[in-house]
């Protein structure tokens, strides 16, 4: 069974309004999924748009942003958008401030998985 917050059901749901009720509510932006995978991860796979809503409602005092956690595979939400073609949702992870420079477990880089993707946009 998956270990998921109501925000991450709401974002895979593509329930925009939910999403900022849950935002408006304080819902926690930073917890992760069994495979470590935060709000940002689902939203570049499930609700682009959502990554604004996101970025609008993180208010880490961590020195490590939320946008820029990694899961158990040492990668980023940009690193997953990279890997799985979403340009949409590279831009919109970028806009919001993700650190492009940060590698996964295997020291690669989301710029050469992109590359690798074929996604040279």
């Amino acid at each position: 069974m998956e270990k998921l917050s109501p925000l991450m059901i709401a974002v895979k749901g593509k329930n925009t309004d939910c999403v900022s009720k849950l935002l408006e509510l304080g819902a926690k932006i930073d917890l992760e999924d069994r495979e470590g995978n935060t709000g940002y991860h689902y939203a570049v796979l499930y609700d682009p748009e959502v990554i604004r809503l996101l970025a609008e409602n993180d208010q880490s005092t961590r020195r490590d942003k939320i946008i820029d956690c990694k899961n158990k595979n040492g990668r980023t939400a940009l690193w997953c958008a990279c890997q799985n073609s979403k340009s949409e949702s590279v831009a919109l992870l970028l806009d919001a401030g993700a650190n492009p420079n940060i590698t996964d477990n295997d020291n690669i880089y989301p710029i050469f998985v992109a590359l690798k993707e074929g996604d040279n946009k």
